[in-house]
């Protein structure tokens, strides 16, 4: 322990991926350690490219309780568990120059219980490391990576989940290239990648590691069922995550293969094969690639516009 946490009620870290990878998982085994909190997901981040032409920033006044209503009616008081005035409350306790990461922080915070380690875990919110990480020199990262193949029998599996492979097969490959920029970028002090094949193998060691990494002892706990009542991991909607709750198995490690179709599994290692085999993960399919419909190539364009438009931003309003 190097004993060099920031405050309690600092945002000190991140788990990111492609949703359907673990992260529920790995919040949950986070959340275990003492110390550690990692709330329900607040997709904060889709709502910060609207926010700028919506409010003056630095938040102050009337725009800083507008923007955070704003945000809670955008992102669903009843998903967040949360309402505007907890937030506002905890915007009071930072600096008095309130930017988009302040209200993300007291977002977290207020979300959570007083804890000396406090992490968010939103997938998607990988596209936007590389800002908060150099915004904040403190905040770490903890990515989680699968087989992609799992990933989108997975999708198909859930009720907003991605139906082309196409589509997912490239978001999975644009999640790797930024989690493998910040491993290089960021140093293992503060990026932490795994495989879920890898957690679900062997968890214990896992945990342990990310206790160092969080700087935390490892002592892990089960979670309390009161406290969690009160600040859950994830939404009562949201039923599709209740296993992560479980007893940690290697169930759901290869059920790809007896359910994605050769086809499927073909586009996926065609579009995915080199990062793959990065992952150690083995191609399977010998059927030939369909060319990509017109629905398959708008989703990849619209996709890959959003997430290089998200990685040029040079005028967030972290502070």
């Amino acid at each position: 322990m190097t004993g060099n946490l920031p405050a309690p009620g600092t945002l000190s870290f991140l788990i990111v991926g492609t949703s359907r990878s673990g992260t529920t998982l790995v919040q949950r085994l986070c959340s275990e350690l003492p110390g550690v909190w990692v709330p329900a997901e607040t997709h904060f981040w889709a709502l910060a490219d609207r926010s700028r032409y919506r409010y003056d920033f630095p938040l102050r006044g009337a725009d800083r309780s507008a923007m955070v209503n704003w945000a809670v009616k955008e992102l669903d008081e009843k998903t967040l568990g949360v309402n505007s005035g907890d937030i506002l409350r905890e915007t009071r306790v930072r600096d008095r120059r309130i930017g988009l990461f302040h209200v993300f922080e007291s977002m977290v915070a207020a979300m959570s219980p007083p804890a000396l380690v406090l992490g968010e875990k939103t997938p998607g919110h990988i596209a936007y490391w590389e800002h908060l990480t150099q915004a904040q020199p403190h905040l770490k990262l903890v990515a989680v990576v699968r087989d992609p193949r799992a990933v989108y029998r997975s999708h198909l599996g859930v009720p907003w989940g991605e139906r082309d492979a196409y589509s997912l097969a490239e978001r999975w490959l644009l999640h790797q290239r930024s989690i493998q920029d910040a491993e290089r970028i960021l140093g293992p002090q503060r990026c932490l990648v795994a495989r879920y094949e890898d957690i679900v193998a062997d968890t214990a060691p896992y945990q342990e590691h990310l206790a160092h990494f969080l700087e935390v002892p490892y002592e892990p706990q089960p979670l309390d069922d009161d406290l969690v009542a009160r600040y859950p991991l994830f939404a009562e909607r949201e039923s599709w995550k209740t296993g992560a709750m479980g007893a940690v198995t290697t169930d759901r490690v290869a059920t790809w293969k007896g359910e994605l179709t050769d086809e499927d599994r073909a586009i996926i290692e065609h579009t995915c094969g080199d990062m793959m085999a990065d992952y150690g993960y083995e191609p399977s399919s010998t059927a030939p690639v369909p060319a990509p419909s017109e629905d398959s190539r708008l989703r990849i364009d619209a996709y890959r516009h959003w997430y290089a438009t998200v990685a040029a931003l040079s005028d967030l309003p972290l502070y």
